[in-house]
Parts: structure tokens; sequence; C-alpha cells
């Protein structure tokens, strides 16, 4: 066994996309009973419901390549960022019904942590 590292084997994405998904599904399915509507919870709902299908390919963009296989198109990493970028957004909007300073602080917190994160 060889003691390098093989990132293509270890990749997270495949994780992070699912999550994601199941996030998005879970809160379109409990959005859909909502009875007081608001701003911010319809365009968390539109959020979740379009990131979607968008997720998907990018779990299966990012499955295929733990499997080690290349990419097939290559716009399909960015189709399933702007899932995860929707799921996101959803998520922010559904916090901004609760408190705007609330979704502010995790919209600040997540940029500065997305940035750290890509720095090496």
């Amino acid at each position: 066994m060889s003691g390098k590292h093989n990132p293509e084997k270890t990749d997270p994405d495949h994780l992070i996309y699912a999550g994601l998904l199941g996030f998005a599904a879970i809160a379109v399915i409990e959005l859909v009973d909502t009875t007081a509507w608001s701003d911010e919870l319809w365009l968390g709902f539109v959020f979740f419901a379009l990131s979607i299908p968008l997720v998907v390919v990018g779990w299966s963009e990012a499955h295929s390549r733990r499997q080690g296989k290349a990419a097939a198109l290559e716009w399909r990493p960015m189709v399933g960022l702007l899932g995860g970028v929707l799921v996101t957004a959803g998520f922010v909007a559904v916090l901004a019904h609760l408190s705007s300073r609330l979704a502010i602080a995790f919209l600040s917190m997540s940029a500065i942590l997305f940035f750290l994160n890509r720095r090496r």
C-alpha cells in the first residue's frame, strides 16, 4: 500500500453534495405545508426547489471523479457549484424570515470561511 495521498479517492465533494441535496429536499417538503408565507420564505422555497436538480448534477460529477473517471462534460462542476450557491441562498432567505441580522451574520461567516478554506 502506498503512503501517497490520492485526492481523487478522498475528495469529499460527493458527500457535501449529498448533504446539500438532502437539506434542500427536506426544506422543500417542510415549506410546502407552510401557511404563513413571507417574501423571504417564498424566495427560500424557490431557491431550494431550483437547487435540487443542480445539486444532483454536482453529486454525480463528484461521484464520477471519486471513481477516477474524467469529467464527461466540463460544465457539470459549475452546475453543481451553482446548486450549492442556491441552497445557501435558500437558507439565507429562511434565516432572513426569522431575523435579518441572523441572515447577515450567517452570510458573512460563510463567506469568510469559504475564502479561508480556499486559501492554501
